[in-house]
């Protein structure tokens, strides 16, 4: 039983030291021999002070009323990538089951492996850098999302890193505005502009979302969900901590708990101490005596520094000594005492074991690997507890071919914490050490941590021996209900709810069994004053989907998958890919001919454990239909193109999207490849999709769960195209000649070679999505361009494009007369239209949902252009649902479509914004009447013109502006005559400062564009 405790008093953590003493690690041989003096060390000691501070000062907030909004104001600003799975997946089970679910499901099963799988990718996505604190950072976040729906178990934390004290000064002020604001003047405090809207739109969600009807009365609300999703959401809280406990490393565990619970200190005393020791268990005139055998609790590392011991006897309590890695905090060399606190002595520890890593990174970068060793060592051991100085110093030791060195770092880093990394620098070792089954085994560890790990599978391979080709097994194509699908950053997410026959029955209330009454008590709490309802007993199917597993798997070894799933939906799929031209001409049509079709063998009972594990990935509840060699449309819309593949209602299928030109463009220094290119073929569409049930006169619903591009291919282009083959919005302006910009995309991020210093977060979205058009419609297209080209026969570029036979494909094995039906008479994809088509709207992303007239039986859907920033082209792969609102064209009015775009959207707040009028300033200084066309040309004139004096060439400039995610808003189109339009670019995708200055800019050389091979630009 926990010991009584007699004695209290708090002293600081180097009067601890002080009392305790140090002598054994002082004589002890250390790597580190610099005492830590925060009076020498001026700027640690500020920095240490403020973060105290600023720590107090949240909780200063905390205590008093205004907890939700300093709490949405931190998770906006510091963690917005962590917010995205909790508040998705409480909304989804709220929306499908009523706001009390949680309240009884909160720790089933489905629950915790959804956060299991949130943690890893957390993990992942933080990198080994800093995995083992990627926990914490990433579920104090998911708290603070708590914390402003009021959950009483979070309200009264604070936060304590280096990392928030940018944010202090503005801290204190937003503090010391609240406390002067009188309380029954003051509602809510002021925000950003940005914020505001957040605010907003998350009070929108929860009043649509949680504001469910009760089982009693039809059309009344549940007066009780704001309760029911505090105390939910509190539950679920609990079931969190209990997910990342299996996570813990080192009693980082310990961290993460006082972060989600009111306290962590033994002695009950309800505190984090701030920093300091909390000596309750402490006994003046016991410090002699010997610890007892007892259960001991493991030092947090990060916190209390308190040992307590459940012993026979309630007296015996004990005083601990603090080892801090052989650095006596009490010594200085001028004498002065150290008042460092504990927090404040860790956080130094861990900033001088990065600035030694730091270090031994520029000396790992500049092939000094002695030297990097060193500092890495250095690094270990004055901050032990972070596994990423271990994984550091192996990659050292690989470069050094010190094998066994290498492998040991690694074990000890994997003995901390798994990661992809420590696998796979230790298999190198061993494979180096002639091990290679320990090194297969490394290697799928990797694969496991990170399913398409490009170097990880070409490893593996090589050491692999040549497998037999297997049977072919027959997977069935699962079906998902149509409410079912949902996505989140990475990790698409599904959920449906089961059949009252295959779930789980929940417990029951009138169990007279007074051992499961006491279970069902431990288990849940106090039951709630509310009874459970119907929805409380459903069981919801989770269902994680983690897409680059599945495209993993069909680019190694899952691409019988992929024909068996054709072969299901009565397609062909072609025995090779697309040729090198890459513009998606295959065998599938010689196939088809010759009546071969390339369908595995079914029922094969035997199956190799590589294809049993593919079958795990393979299983989750998604349909993909390849497209890259069989469904590819180029430059045409025609209802008589049938589709190539049918899918149901609520089926959730990924599509696979060559970029716009069919892979003309390469990733090169020359744009000779952009002036030569052949437009006729332009667009490469993928579809048509058919669908189940669609008729003339529906609305076809297609939700763009997520979109990715190839991992292979991480590169996307910009261009600007010459007058005479393309020309575009300024083509007469610049007199265009072809130029283009490369894009590395990495993550969310782009850069290009050929426009330095700018770097962006891009919104991937397909350019063109639509329907196919009736004989009728299409009539009607083709009837009035040809009427607008006959007006301005010589505009140059042209005002619109008739039907051109040159180029046409259609990826199918048709007859020849319906192929030359479909050429002289397929509208040009180049413009939208009543069917969707070409509107390159930015935000139709992840998440984004259209609906769409259908004017065909099937609707016949199609989709490309994808752009993982305005002004980019790259191939990729779709992942979409569908569904049907019957009539939906006469309910909505639907004469073209409409969009919802999704909630993901890059947050720059800082822009520099150029005006633009309806007068040709940069031209003839012609006056036009409220012509927006123009006053958006010379916005973006006058941006170019801004940016060539930063030191950009007029071209770089363009292609900028044609991939940066700039807004563009209409400012005034009633005070005739001028339009007013203006352009904003954000400067947060700058490196460097381009605001306005007294002095003007100093010009920089940024070199320039990829031009022509004859140098004409």
């Amino acid at each position: 039983m926990p010991a009584k405790y007699s004695h209290v008093k708090k002293r600081s953590a180097s009067g601890l030291l002080k009392k305790a003493g140090n002598a054994h690690v002082k004589d002890a041989p250390h790597h580190y021999t610099r005492v830590p003096n925060p009076h020498i060390d001026r700027s640690i000691s500020k920095a240490m002070t403020a973060v105290s501070q600023l720590e107090r000062g949240i909780a200063r907030i905390l205590l008093i009323r205004y907890e939700q909004d300093i709490a949405r104001l931190f998770s906006t600003r510091l963690y917005s990538i962590a917010l995205i799975h909790l508040p998705t997946f409480v909304m989804r089970c709220i929306s499908l089951t009523g706001p009390s679910w949680l309240v009884y499901n909160h720790d089933c099963e489905e629950i915790k492996d959804f956060f299991r799988a949130a943690i890893s990718m957390d993990m992942r996505q933080a990198g080994e850098r800093v995995a083992t604190k990627s926990v914490l950072w990433s579920y104090t976040a998911l708290r603070h999302f708590a914390m402003s729906n009021n959950v009483s178990i979070c309200a009264k934390r604070g936060l304590h890193s280096l990392r928030l004290l940018e944010y202090y000064p503005a801290l204190i002020a937003h503090v010391d505005a609240l406390e002067a604001m009188p309380p029954p003047v003051f509602s809510k405090p002021p925000h950003l502009g940005s914020l505001q809207e957040g605010q907003e739109a998350l009070e929108d969600a929860c009043e649509l979302k949680y504001r469910l009807l009760n089982d009693q009365g039809a059309g009344g609300w549940d007066k009780d969900w704001r309760a029911k999703v505090r105390l939910g959401y509190e539950r679920l809280a609990q079931t969190l901590w209990k997910v990342a406990r299996e996570f813990d490393v080192r009693g980082y565990g310990m961290v993460l708990r006082e972060k989600l619970t009111s306290k962590w200190c033994d002695c009950g005393c309800s505190t984090d101490h701030l920093g300091e020791v909390c000596e309750r268990t402490v006994r003046e005139e016991e410090e002699e005596s010997g610890v007892r055998v007892g259960k001991q609790r493991e030092w947090d590392g990060r916190g209390s520094g308190v040992y307590g011991w459940e012993t026979e006897e309630e007296e015996d309590i004990w005083e601990v000594e603090l080892d801090f890695g052989g650095m006596d905090p009490d010594a200085s060399d001028d004498g002065v005492d150290s008042e460092m606190t504990i927090g404040e002595i860790m956080e130094w520890r861990f900033f001088k074991a990065e600035q030694e890593k730091e270090e031994g990174n520029i000396a790992f970068r500049q092939g000094d690997f002695k030297k990097a060793v060193n500092f890495y060592e250095i690094a270990h051991d004055i901050e032990p507890e972070l596994p990423h100085y271990q994984l550091n110093l192996a990659a050292a030791h690989l470069k050094l071919c010190n094998w066994m060195e290498a492998e040991k770092a690694c074990t000890k880093a994997l003995s901390q914490h798994r990661s992809s990394k420590g696998y796979y620098r230790r298999a190198r070792a061993r494979r180096m050490l002639k091990r290679p089954d320990e090194a297969i085994r490394d290697l799928r560890a990797v694969l496991k941590l990170q399913p398409k790990n490009v170097e990880a599978i070409a490893e593996l391979a090589s050491l692999l021996p040549p497998e037999r080709p297997s049977p072919k097994p027959k997977i069935k194509k699962p079906v998902i209900p149509a409410a079912s699908s949902a996505s989140s950053s990475s990790i698409p997410l599904a959920l449906s709810p089961s059949s009252s026959s295959s779930s789980k029955p929940g417990p029951n209330p009138g169990d007279p069994t007074a051992a499961d009454s006491k279970r069902r008590r431990a288990e849940q709490g106090k039951q709630p004053p509310w009874p459970r309802s119907k929805l409380d007993e459903r069981r919801l199917k989770v269902v994680l989907i983690p897409a680059s597993a599945a495209e993993m798997a069909f680019e190694e070894y899952g691409r019988q998958y992929a024909r068996q799933a054709a072969a299901a939906a009565g397609c062909t799929y072609p025995n090779s890919v697309a040729g090198k031209n890459g513009k998606g001409k295959s065998t599938a049509a010689a196939a088809a001919a010759s009546g071969k079709r390339p369908v595995g063998k079914a029922g094969s009972k035997t199956k190799s454990s590589r294809i049993k594990e593919m079958e795990e990935i393979m299983r989750a509840e998604t349909v993909v239909y390849p497209s890259w060699d069989r469904a590819c449309t180029i430059a045409g819309s025609s209802p008589d193109i049938p589709p190539f593949v049918t899918v149901k209602p609520g089926e959730t299928f990924k599509i696979e999207c060559v970029d716009w030109t069919g892979a003309q463009i390469g990733n090169n220094d020359t744009s000779d490849d952009v002036r030569n290119v052949d437009l006729t073929k332009v667009h490469n569409l993928s579809g048509p999709i058919g669908v189940e049930g669609a008729e003339p006169g529906d609305c076809l619903v297609v939700d763009i769960l997520d979109i990715n591009y190839y991992d292979k291919m991480p590169w996307g282009y910009t261009g600007i195209f010459e007058l005479e083959n393309g020309g575009g919005l300024l083509a007469k302006e610049f007199n265009s000649k072809a130029a283009k910009a490369i894009w590395d995309l990495k993550g969310v991020y782009a850069t290009s070679r050929h426009i330095p210093g700018v770097r962006f977060a891009g919104v991937t979205h397909p350019g063109i999505v639509g329907t196919a058009p009736s004989a009728e419609l299409l009539a009607k297209w083709n009837e009035r361009e040809r009427g607008l080209i006959a007006q301005n026969a010589s505009a140059l570029p042209p005002v619109a494009y008739s039907p051109e036979p040159k180029g046409s494909y259609v990826g199918q094995d048709l007859s020849p007369e319906l192929r030359e039906k479909i050429a002289q008479e397929g509208a040009r994809t180049i413009p939208g239209r009543e069917h969707g088509g070409n509107c390159d709207i930015k935000n139709l992303s992840k998440g984004s949902r259209c609906y769409l007239p259908v004017f065909v039986p099937g609707a016949n859907f199609s989709v490309g252009d994808l752009h993982f920033s305005q002004g980019d082209g790259e191939a990729g792969i779709v992942t979409f649902s569908t569904s049907i609102i019957k009539g939906g064209v006469e309910k909505f009015a639907l004469k073209q479509p409409i969009f919802l775009p999704s909630p993901i959207d890059p947050l720059y707040t800082s822009q520099v914004v150029f005006e633009g009028i309806s007068v040709d300033i940069h031209g003839d200084g012609k006056q036009y009447d409220m012509d927006t066309t123009v006053a958006f040309k010379q916005a973006a004139l006058n941006a170019i013109a801004y940016l060539q004096k930063v030191g950009y060439t007029r071209e770089q400039a363009y292609l900028l502006l044609s991939a940066a995610p700039i807004e563009s808003h209409v400012g005034a189109i009633v005070d005739s005559p001028n339009a007013c339009v203006t352009l904003g670019i954000p400067t947060g995708i700058f490196e460097h400062d381009i605001l306005p200055r007294p002095e003007g800019f100093a010009k920089r050389d940024f070199g320039q564009c990829a031009i022509r091979s004859d140098g004409v630009v």
